[in-house]
């Protein structure tokens, strides 16, 4: 069992498989890193390193009793990662650990290529909840977690999980009665003060998926569609007949989930440069009268993702336009400064950049997408604006000079 010393304590963690990326799980409450069992060969073997730490005060890790609240356990997993010289991960993560996956990228959204997020929800605590976990902190110090285990298996697995598979509920009892009394107090105290995550969701642009157990009696239908509003292309998968457990309920389809997700993180790293001089073809373009007005057109671009930079001047017979931009597609803001709100994406190989301005009936909304063709030679700039009296539609070609 490999160990790092990190952000002031010992983390147990397993390490398995290789390669160029790597996908980081992180457990629930009361649980440890054992919860992943069935993941980590799956994982390995479709080519990608898979990392399972035992959170702070749980498992085999630094037990710091107290307080811990999510921001300190996703500082504890950068501080991990920052040991093993990985810079970046899909992060992802089971009930507490799926807010502890989205504080990752609360704080860290640079390093974010994938989220996964199994059997949680996004929403704060309401006051009601806060006390109930304060409650059930000073329970666990007192009485142990022998009778709260026996308690709350119900809760955890479904009714024909615990018949049909008593290993699997043997196994998730044996986590939760083994977990140390007050790192789970710690954890709960911590928890019950955690952030909404929705507007974090909101600004993640990289693939995400989210995995729920039909019989789930924590994670609500109205919390998943939402989550699933909320990051934008991602796949919403429910599995039937299992609970709030399900890569150990159902490991073959929240596998093949997992196997998913990070297909479409490996295929979207393989993004097409836009960089480079670009010219006008003209004849070739498909203009609205007001654009027919330029002649000619020149882009100057440096992409290196996440950053795409843009220098561009449109001539008239009589005068010309200069302008820059710069957009990012891992959800930072470009210019924040400027009034209105901007974003930049992928849709598959083509880039997407959206300006929104003003408010209500005034709003206008400014959309280019950027498209390579002709083995890189030739670049597509589809441009649509809708709002404020300015409807248009361009097909702007540059080829590459």
């Amino acid at each position: 069992m490999p160990t790092a010393t990190a952000n002031g304590i010992t983390i147990a963690f397993d390490d398995r498989g290789s390669g160029g990326h790597t996908l980081l799980l992180v457990h629930g409450h009361p649980f440890n890193r054992s919860m992943w069992s069935p993941q980590l060969g799956s994982v390995a073997d479709a080519g990608w390193r898979v990392l399972a730490p035992d959170l702070r005060g749980y498992g085999e890790t630094t037990v710091v009793p107290g307080i811990t609240h999510l921001e300190t356990f996703a500082a504890d997993l950068a501080a991990l990662l920052d040991c093993l010289g990985i810079s970046s991960v899909v992060v992802g993560g089971l009930s507490m650990g799926g807010q502890i996956a989205m504080e990752f990228v609360r704080q860290f959204p640079d390093r974010v290529e994938g989220l996964l997020l199994a059997a949680t929800f996004p929403q704060s605590d309401t006051d009601e909840r806060k006390t109930w976990r304060n409650a059930m902190a000073d329970r666990l110090l007192r009485d142990g977690m022998e009778g709260y285990a026996t308690e709350v298996l119900p809760s955890m697995l479904a009714p024909r999980t615990i018949e049909a598979n008593p290993a699997v509920a043997q196994h998730v009892l044996t986590m939760m009665r083994t977990s140390d009394r007050a790192g789970a107090a710690a954890a709960l105290r911590g928890r019950a003060e955690r952030p909404s995550y929705e507007s974090t969701l909101a600004g993640v642009v990289a693939p995400a998926l989210i995995v729920v157990g039909r019989e789930d009696v924590f994670t609500s239908e109205q919390d998943a569609t939402r989550m699933h509003a909320l990051l934008k292309g991602s796949e919403l998968l429910w599995i039937e007949g299992v609970g709030h457990m399900p890569n150990l309920e159902s490991p073959t389809e929240f596998n093949a989930g997992v196997l998913r997700l990070l297909e479409r993180v490996a295929t979207s790293a393989k993004k097409p440069d836009l960089s480079g001089e670009w010219a006008l073809d003209r004849t070739a373009s498909s203009l609205s009268p007001h654009a027919s007005a330029f002649v000619s057109a020149h882009l100057r671009i440096a992409h290196d993702e996440p950053r795409f930079a843009c220098s561009a001047r449109f001539a008239t017979p009589d005068d010309a336009v200069e302008f820059s931009f710069q957009r990012f597609t891992d959800g930072r803001d470009g210019n924040p400064s400027a009034p209105g709100t901007s974003r930049c994406f992928w849709e598959q190989d083509i880039l997407v950049s959206e300006d929104r301005m003003g408010e209500g009936d005034g709003t206008v909304v400014m959309t280019w997408r950027y498209d390579l063709s002709s083995g890189g030679r030739r670049l597509r700039a589809t441009e649509r604006i809708r709002g404020g009296g300015r409807d248009q539609d361009n097909v702007w070609e540059f080829d590459r000079q």
